[in-house]
């Protein structure tokens, strides 16, 4: 599970070898997240890129977000190239957790089962 919580990391991320969907998210929000100059990126957002083997709890854990919530929690999912986007919003301030989880067989199925059921209801 790779965390990005600030700038310097969305920074270091993005000029490492990504799979070009995955850039592609990150750099759409890296570049909406530019509009409110007035906050830092730690003030706005979170991010976490799931990996095959990665376990909901951890995610839970380190985010408080309940990923595996039935309904879920997020404000949207989306699908782009092979990826998963879900953003959860969790305080009135909006800042938020944006979830990347990859549509691959190694991938946890409980994940990829809920995005699976609830995109296709988009």
């Amino acid at each position: 599970m790779k965390m990005i919580r600030s700038a310097e990391e969305l920074t270091r991320v993005l000029a490492s070898n990504l799979d070009p969907p995955l850039r592609d998210i990150l750099e759409g929000h890296r570049d909406r997240l530019a509009e409110y100059a007035d906050y830092s990126l730690e003030e706005l957002a979170s991010f976490c890129i799931v990996e095959p083997g990665d376990q909901p709890q951890a995610l839970q854990d380190v985010s408080g977000v309940n990923i595996l919530k039935d309904p879920p929690d997020w404000e949207y999912i989306d699908r782009h190239g092979g990826w998963y986007e879900l953003a959860f919003v969790l305080s009135d301030h909006g800042f938020g957790w944006i979830v990347l989880i990859p549509d691959l067989p190694s991938v946890d199925g409980r994940l990829l089962g809920l995005c699976r059921r609830h995109f296709a209801g988009t």
